[in-house]
């Protein structure tokens, strides 16, 4: 394919679309990001979406998820997400076995035709 010099020229200056939509918009660092706003907190902010700061709660510090480790995460070693999982797990209700040992049937019901 002949292409004219000024064409191709033009084509790599143009952003590619893909990339663009790949682009990060946010900061990437959390260090980076604006400082929590104090009067948000309070229910006090005036500024609305003109504040500079970030209206959001703060972590509790006491949380075990505020403090997580991604190698702790990693290797399994002390970690707060696994074991709010869990825990979560351990309070669902369970299922228990009939004392009648001739009763060998389960009814599940309420199911729709995506479920079969």
């Amino acid at each position: 394919a002949v292409v004219n010099f000024s064409q191709r020229e033009s084509a790599e200056k143009a952003p590619n679309e893909l990339l663009m939509k790949l682009a990060r918009t946010t900061p990437y660092y959390k260090r980076n990001r604006a400082h929590i706003c104090s009067f948000w907190v309070k229910g006090e902010c005036k500024r609305g979406e003109e504040c500079p700061y970030r209206h959001e709660m703060p972590t509790d510090p006491n949380d075990p998820l505020a403090n997580q480790n991604i190698k702790d995460r990693y290797y399994g070693v002390d970690d707060p997400v696994a074991e709010k999982l869990l825990k979560r797990a351990a309070d669902m209700p369970k299922l228990t076995p009939p004392a009648d040992k001739t009763i060998t049937t389960v009814y599940a019901g309420g199911l729709d035709s995506g479920c079969l």
